[in-house]
């Protein structure tokens, strides 16, 4: 978990809640969503969303990490408009964090 890798540190944090350590798990990848390189945010975004339910926990992490990822590329913006660098990563993140979400307000 203290890997000065953020990709080692995520996918640690990812084996440990899927084997029952879920707080230090969930805190790390909280913690990984307010990196400043958009292709951490993604990794750990992406993670937390296949997690689901069981991170819900997350969700107001993962709101403001949709906001940072909307004041990036607004979501009005058509997906097949290819941006440079930051701005198109804003857009995968923004989808993670959205499905995430939804999966939230669904029922049981």
């Amino acid at each position: 978990m203290k890997d000065p890798s953020p990709s080692v540190r995520i996918e640690v944090a990812n084996a440990l809640f899927q084997n029952g350590k879920n707080q230090p798990a969930l805190s790390t990848l909280i913690s990984e969503l307010e990196h400043k390189n958009l292709i951490v945010v993604m990794h750990a975004a992406r993670t937390i969303e296949l997690l689901g339910k069981r991170a819900k926990e997350a969700a107001p992490a993962m709101e403001a990490c949709l906001k940072r990822a909307y004041k990036v590329r607004p979501p009005d913006l058509s997906p097949v408009i290819v941006l440079p660098g930051d701005q198109d990563m804003a857009m995968f993140v923004g989808f993670s964090c959205n499905a995430f979400l939804k999966k939230l307000q669904t029922t049981n």
